[in-house]
């Protein structure tokens, strides 16, 4: 009967540590997908592109690099000087190129500051109107 306990005891042990790695593979895959499925990066290049005057417009190209489509609703954040952007498009699927734009009055040679965010990241961009 002393042989048992020690067997016993390990056994609970491992059983123990299996149920803890299960838990943290859980929580980490789940809060890992949240990071990616809503990913995504400006086009490099000459981006964002402004067009200055009374009914001028900045432009930002987008590339969904997330695993599902980013919805108007996705983004947390889409301003311009802390302007919303009032050209979000209603999805952008994964793997494609979007286009955000904002129409109003900008001045040549005023630099612009874009903010862009979704749950997966942030980044913030200035553009100067020509």
């Amino acid at each position: 009967m002393k042989g048992i306990t020690p067997i016993i005891s390990i056994i609970i042990l491992l059983l123990i540590t299996v149920a803890l790695a299960g838990t943290a593979w859980m929580y980490l895959s789940q809060f890992m997908g949240t990071y990616t499925e809503k990913s995504f990066m400006l086009i490099t290049g000459n981006n964002p592109r402004c067009v200055s005057g009374d009914n001028g417009n900045i432009t930002i190209y987008i590339k969904n690099t997330g695993t599902t489509a980013i919805t108007a609703s996705d983004w947390v954040t889409a301003t311009i000087d802390g302007t919303q952007i009032n050209g979000i498009p209603a999805s952008i699927p994964s793997g494609s190129t979007g286009i955000l734009y904002n129409t109003g009055t900008y001045t040549s040679g005023m630099q612009y500051t874009i903010v862009l965010g979704t749950e997966a990241r942030i980044t913030e961009r200035t553009v100067t109107c020509p």
